[in-house]
Order: structure tokens, then sequence, then C-alpha cells
């Protein structure tokens, strides 16, 4: 396969997969929508607000690199994935110290363990990226 097909192939996955993720989204925003009180789903927005931006400060990592150097060595990738983890723990310690904070400031109690629930998935993210970088890197990304 030549590089003009793999890109495009890559792309074409690529978009389906965004799309997907961007429909499951909205189903589970309806149903929880439906399923809670006004007031109960504004809490849970501010939540994922919070996690959103939180993920933009982790997705700034060092998976980046991978992509971009010409060759890599598997220590590059180690430490890679190490240090990513290590941030990752550090910003979930974060977090939980600064979601009563976070939940003061708006005045809602029940925010800090939405807030802290919703924190564990800081600690799945990096067990991944680094294999998913890898692929980026190769244009792997497969239907």
């Amino acid at each position: 396969m030549n590089l003009k097909e793999k890109i495009l192939k890559s792309g074409l996955a690529l978009m389906f997969s965004n799309t997907v993720l961007q429909i499951t989204s909205l189903a589970v925003n309806a149903v929880l929508a439906r399923l809670l009180l006004p007031s109960d789903f504004g809490v849970v927005a501010l939540a994922t607000s919070f996690m959103g931006l939180i993920d933009v400060f982790l997705s700034v990592g060092l998976g980046s690199a991978i992509i971009y150097q010409r060759e890599i060595k598997e220590i590059q990738l180690s430490t890679t994935y190490w240090l990513n983890y290590l941030f990752a723990i550090s910003i979930y310690l974060i977090i939980n110290f600064c979601a009563p904070v976070f939940s003061s400031f708006y005045g809602e109690n029940i925010l800090v363990e939405i807030i802290r629930i919703s924190s564990i998935s800081i600690l799945i993210s990096p067990l991944f990226q680094v294999h998913q970088k890898i692929n980026e890197r190769k244009l792997n990304h497969t239907l």
C-alpha cells in the first residue's frame, strides 16, 4: 500500500472513529437529560466541562513527540510511557485535592464526588497513549 492510500485510509478511519464518538456522546447526554432533573444534569455538565478542561492539559503530553521524531528507541517509548503516567497520577491527585474548592465555587457539594469519580478516567488513558501514538506514526488507523 502506498503512502497516499495509507493516508486516505487512516483519515477515513479517524473520521469514522470521531463520528462514532460524537454520536455516543450525544446519546449519553440525551439519556442523562431524560433521566436526571435539570439541576442534576447541570451539575453533571459542570463536572464534564471541568474534566474536558483537564483533558486538554493531558493531551499536550509527551506522546506527540513519538510521532514527530525520525527514529524512536525503546528507552524513549518507555520513558514517555512512565512520564505520562506519573503526570496523570499527579493531575489525578491535584484534582481530588482541589475538588472541594471547585465544588464550593459553584455551591454544589455533590460536585466533589462526581469530579472524583470521573477523574478516575485520567488514570486509564496513559495506559494506551504510547501505543496509540505509535499507530498514528505508522498511519495504522483501521476500521
